[in-house]
């Protein structure tokens, strides 16, 4: 026969576990203040560009998938960004 083991719901660990979930909550809202009340910043992208299809020059631009996906994160954080090579 097997027994089981019941959890113990000590008051130390009721506390833990709501400082932990408190702790989260805080996070979360300061997350969404923080994205509500931001203003377009640049991101400086430096790149190789020697590994198409992910990076590779196109002219003097550089483009490729990694450009690309740079590029949309970049519009849907209403951020502008840069390359560079490197």
């Amino acid at each position: 026969m097997s027994k089981k083991k019941s959890a113990k719901k000590s008051p130390k660990n009721l506390i833990w576990m709501l400082a932990a979930v408190a702790l989260v909550a805080a996070a979360v809202v300061c997350g969404i203040f923080m994205v509500k009340n931001s203003t377009p910043a640049d991101y400086i992208v430096e790149t190789n560009a020697f590994f198409a299809p992910f990076e590779f020059y196109e002219g003097q631009k550089i483009k490729g998938v990694d450009v690309e996906i740079i590029d949309r994160v970049a519009k849907k954080l209403n951020h502008r960004n840069q390359r560079r090579r490197i």
